[in-house]
């Protein structure tokens, strides 16, 4: 019929404008490639709209509400559950940037955003990039692609939201109206706090040496929230918590979205036996403290500076609940 037409010329003219060539062995899989992402591309489309539209949930329709930002791409990919230990946000965001900057001279691409071709040039990309040696992967195209999109893409499709996943906990609005509302400072700390190692690798993102060292200085290490568990959540807000114990050793820095995300895994482990207060009410309390403490003027305190600061301390009672850190004081 007319639909089905107007939707396979829809899907001609992204398919035209994507470039994977340059993919192992995409010659000689090209159709079958094509075939797998015409058989799912109005499922695709939608998932593009929708993660495009998410940060514009209160009507309007801004230019931006048509296209897929960076935060939206990572949001789609930790939902996707793209990450492995091949692959973290840091990787993904090179990819969003790569795709990105060869279309820069399409006047109708936004700079810093996917178009739909952009965005599935990216998902075909993902499926190669996942695996340990995306340049000879061992599961090749096109079977790696539909893999993706069937145990993935689209077994986690969008915005599930059973209240039981902490990556989702974290994402509902309350929890994330924290993170806007300290935004400010949050980032002045984050920057403070990525790593001073000098080394190319970890610029521009925090490592676990440089999350302890903050949460020490900050005074925040106790019995209710253990170096056990500041790993846990450094290390979950990377990859899906399921695969903690597997792929721990691979996760080895934080990018902005995953710090914020790794605050607040930290709050729900710290305050873990409190059933009275809210998930939001925990990040809270976490982001107050952080802010309230040493840390909060947005300077990198010494080695020396946070081994005093932790032993100051170690002589109060460890808060397990928001009430009782509330009533302890904060940054005291």
């Amino acid at each position: 019929g007319d639909g089905d037409e107007a939707v396979y010329e829809a899907f001609q003219a992204v398919w035209k404008a994507m470039n994977v060539g340059d993919l192992p062995g995409f010659s000689l899989v090209e159709s079958d490639c094509r075939a797998i992402l015409y058989r799912f591309f109005e499922r695709l489309a939608h998932i593009y709209r929708e993660y495009s539209a998410s940060n514009h949930p209160h009507g309007g329709a801004p230019a931006s509400m048509f296209t897929m930002s960076l935060a939206e791409f990572w949001k789609f990919c930790q939902n996707s559950r793209a990450t492995t230990r091949y692959l973290n946000l840091a990787q993904i965001t090179l990819l969003f940037t790569s795709i990105n900057s060869k279309n820069r001279d399409d006047p109708f691409n936004p700079r810093r955003a996917f178009t739909l071709h952009e965005f599935l040039e990216s998902i075909v990309r993902l499926s190669v990039m996942r695996q340990a040696k995306p340049h000879n992967p061992e599961v090749p195209l096109p079977d790696c692609l539909e893999e993706f999109l069937t145990e993935h893409v689209f077994k986690h499709d969008l915005f599930v939201s059973n209240g039981q996943i902490v990556r989702e906990r974290l994402a509902e609005s309350e929890c994330s109206e924290v993170f806007v509302r300290h935004s400010a400072k949050l980032q002045a700390i984050f920057e403070a706090y990525t790593s001073k190692d000098n080394s190319k690798e970890h610029m521009g993102l925090i490592t676990f040496d440089d999350w302890l060292h903050m949460f020490k200085a900050a005074q925040l290490i106790d019995s209710a929230l253990t170096i056990t568990e500041l790993r846990q959540a450094f290390v979950s807000a990377q990859i899906d918590e399921a695969l903690v114990d597997v792929e721990a050793d691979s996760c080895r820095t934080l990018i902005y979205i995953e710090f914020e995300e790794a605050l607040g895994r930290a709050a729900l482990l710290k305050f873990a036996e409190d059933d009275v207060a809210s998930d939001a009410e925990k990040v809270n309390e976490i982001v107050t403290l952080l802010i309230a403490s040493p840390v909060g003027s947005g300077r990198r305190l010494t080695s020396w500076e946070a081994t005093r600061s932790a032993s100051a301390r170690r002589s109060r009672t460890p808060a397990n609940t928001v009430r009782e850190s509330r009533e302890g004081g904060r940054g005291a």
